[in-house]
């Protein structure tokens, strides 16, 4: 499927003509557009962010690339056994449900998450100036208004300035500077979706089977970020990432 709509549109139609039983999606793009046409084939979707159509459609299921906060904050305790304080910048319209059981999940597990709103990118500035004040690292949260390629700069050279680790969201922001993020093995997120495909072909329907997270947790590592700012890590931890950024 291609940004076209009217390419996309003619794609949507061969599928209705030739009455799949099962539509496969790959991102969020491409799996807004078959949602919003689609209502009585099952999808099952991949590579995608939860979000409104996606929650709210009977039809579908998949694996999101978001992790359990849980899971989140579990490796944040490992990577950072001293770190107390989590800051986090986040635009209300939306995120606001994640930061409210952000908070609750944070509180569980001994941090004390320390919230900025951004509603524009002007407040980016004051929203960071708190959070070097209030923080011992800075958690990144997918958010299109807070972190996209115009802001990155700016949030990676707070970091550095203020010796406050990001915990990233991809290891493309790792490479780039970022301490710290999980990541996927993409390969078994596949598997995942073509076992919820066999189970929709058994009878079973996507109502039945709630959207999964990536079964298999990796990270990646940048050592560099590591010593510029004396963080020490373990042999252990190291060995086990997925992907290292060395010196």
């Amino acid at each position: 499927m291609e940004s076209d709509a009217s390419k996309s549109k003619q794609v949507i139609q061969n599928v209705k003509t030739k009455k799949a039983k099962v539509v496969f999606t790959v991102g969020n793009k491409a799996t807004e557009m078959v949602l919003g046409d689609i209502e009585d084939t099952p999808v099952v979707t991949s590579m995608v962010l939860e979000n409104t159509i996606l929650i709210k459609a009977k039809n579908a299921t998949g694996v999101t690339l978001e992790f359990p906060l849980e899971i989140e904050f579990s490796m944040l305790r490992q990577l950072l056994p001293e770190a107390k304080r989590v800051g986090v910048m986040y635009n209300p319209e939306e995120n606001r449900e994640k930061i409210t059981l952000a908070r609750g999940v944070a509180e569980k597990m001994g941090f004390v998450l320390y919230v900025q709103e951004v509603n524009s990118p002007k407040d980016m500035p004051n929203a960071l100036k708190n959070i070097a004040k209030n923080a011992d690292v800075l958690w990144g949260i997918p958010d299109n208004l807070v972190l996209n390629v115009k802001t990155a700069k700016q949030v990676l050279l707070f970091s550095f300035r203020n010796s406050i680790p990001f915990c990233g969201m991809s290891p493309s922001w790792v490479e780039a500077g970022a301490l710290f993020s999980l990541s996927w093995d993409y390969a078994d997120i596949g598997m995942q979706c073509g076992e919820a495909v066999m189970k929709i072909m058994q009878g079973n329907k996507p109502s039945s089977l709630p959207m999964a997270s990536s079964r298999k947790v990796l990270y990646s590592l940048n050592l560099r970020t590591a010593k510029q700012m004396k963080i020490k890590i373990s042999e252990e931890f190291i060995n086990k990432a997925h992907q290292v950024f060395k010196e």
